[in-house]
């Protein structure tokens, strides 16, 4: 039986097919409400577009985060297998991972509920299907659009890890697709850097993903604010 990898979040609410049924069966009954019921209808229609074996590892939002009410996007490469175990893009999932997401959004002062998790590829890319999706950054591109329209308080995206930095760049080869988008990137913490200097700075990769955050929650609640302003201004 796997052990508790991720012991930054309480034993009750850990997303573990051997440990935390309960939990993750509570958040499955919970995936219509208000916050997230877009999200859960857009992934459906995801699914519908990629073949069986793939569509299978295609996960859902956490109805404990932000869903379409989230300031700052978390975006890394693709669903880890722990995911696709667990049916959910969550920070609370059993893995080393997702227990350095939560430590580094709580020490950047970034609560569930203001950001939202998701992936480039809404696939997990090593499935052991027969053969990869057809045009997959075509359908990536898509993808991440449909989302980002349906995120339309999300103002800052963090991607982690170099794989997440080059296939946003490869999805959105002109910039960002929006124009006052902030997108900040920082180290996966699988892949070793989370506590090693990374750049050129002495920065910890740790650090980094925290500060990154910390600057990405900062502009978000300023273009929160302005947007506020400019609709009480005009009567909206």
């Amino acid at each position: 039986m796997k052990g508790i990898l991720n012991t930054a979040v309480p034993r009750e609410r850990l997303l573990c097919v051997e440990r935390g049924a309960e939990a993750i069966a509570e958040r499955r009954g919970r995936l219509l409400e208000p916050r997230v019921a877009p999200l859960t209808r857009w992934v459906e229609s995801v699914r519908d577009r990629l073949d069986p074996c793939h569509a299978a590892t295609v996960c859902d939002f956490d109805p404990d985060g932000g869903g379409i009410e989230a300031l700052v996007l978390y975006l890394a490469q693709d669903p880890s297998s722990t995911a696709a175990d667990t049916g959910f893009i969550s920070p609370d999932n059993n893995d080393g991972s997702a227990r350095a997401t939560t430590e580094a959004c709580r020490a950047a002062g970034l609560a569930s509920t203001e950001r939202v998790h998701w992936n480039v590829y809404p696939w997990w890319l090593k499935a052991p299907c027969d053969a990869r999706v057809r045009r997959e950054t075509e359908l990536a591109h898509t993808f991440l659009v449909e989302l980002l329209d349906r995120l339309d308080e999300v103002a800052s995206v963090v991607l982690i890890g170099g794989k997440a930095l080059k296939a946003w760049n490869k999805v959105f080869r002109t910039g960002p697709p929006r124009e006052d988008l902030y997108v900040g990137h920082g180290p996966h913490p699988s892949f070793g850097w989370w506590s090693k200097p990374y750049g050129t700075d002495g920065r910890l990769g740790r650090e980094v993903v925290i500060d990154e955050l910390r600057a990405a929650r900062s502009h978000a609640m300023k273009v929160k604010r302005n947007s506020t302003g400019r609709a009480q201004a005009t009567g909206e």
